[in-house]
């Protein structure tokens, strides 16, 4: 049998309390979710659930291989997500972070007559063109900023994480900073 497979019925059985109904949301009949289970106790070799006619607990064995199953199966969707489809569509999830001044839209350290302020025109342009804001020393030019893109390699770069890199790539390339 199929150990993901086993270990996604046992977390369900564990989580629902009861073979039945993990049977009907899993969409399988009660016996092979019974079948799963006893997979997973003979993989094991320990007892995981207590059942009685009321109800299904888990073991002290069962709490620990739920716990460790719970972790190999967010460790299998991961795999699933990075792993690109064959029609090349996107999917999974991106986490992307940025600096507070990439973040920032508003120049409260300028506008309230603070004093002079080094800011990338990315933030003060808006303030620059209404006048609001005034270039003290429009000769002298700060060191380029730089944007740096970080992730894990670019062997086995999914097709969302590529299609970000050039999104920004693009998005960035004539921006004045």
């Amino acid at each position: 049998m199929d150990r993901v497979t086993a270990m996604r019925v046992f977390a369900d059985v564990a989580a629902s309390g009861s073979f039945s109904a993990s049977a009907e949301r899993l969409e399988m009949s009660r016996a092979m979710v019974t079948r799963y289970v006893a997979e997973m106790e003979q993989w094991l070799g320990a007892r995981l659930l207590q059942r009685t006619t009321r109800r299904v607990t888990l073991t002290d064995a069962g709490e620990q291989a739920l716990r460790r199953c719970q972790q190999l199966l967010a460790l299998v969707a991961e795999v699933e997500d990075e792993v690109a489809t064959a029609d090349g569509s996107l999917r999974g999830q991106l986490r992307l972070t940025s600096s507070m001044s990439f973040g920032h839209a508003h120049l409260a350290a300028a506008l309230a007559d603070g004093g002079i302020s080094l800011q990338p025109t990315y933030l003060a342009n808006p303030w620059l063109q209404r006048g609001e804001l005034l270039a003290v020393l429009p000769a002298w030019q700060p060191p380029p900023m730089t944007i740096y893109a970080l992730y894990p390699s670019r062997r086995h770069l999914s097709p969302a994480v590529r299609a970000l890199l050039d999104f920004l790539v693009a998005r960035f390339a004539t921006l004045r900073w």
